[in-house]
């Protein structure tokens, strides 16, 4: 299995974020939620996903929340109980 390239990862996350706009943070919490993944977060630090810097906040908060697997994401148990 090839793994998705960032492009990709970044396209389908602008593809669904005014769907799971209830999932982000309230605004005045976003640049507080995109600091605590980008300071922390493994599969940052891994290489496994990247930072996406030219995005806004919402945009950058939304890909780490689909894509980030680490325990830095304060979802990721729910996730995978489902």
């Amino acid at each position: 299995m090839t793994k998705m390239s960032e492009r990709t990862m970044l396209e389908i996350t602008k593809s669904v974020i005014d769907s799971r706009r209830s999932e982000l943070p309230i605004t005045q919490h976003l640049k507080s939620a995109r600091e605590y993944f980008e300071e922390g977060c493994l599969c940052v630090h891994h290489g496994d996903i990247s930072v996406p810097v030219d995005e806004p906040d919402d945009i950058a908060v939304m890909f780490y929340l689909m894509w980030c697997g680490c325990s830095r994401h304060y979802q990721v148990e729910s996730r995978y109980r489902k």
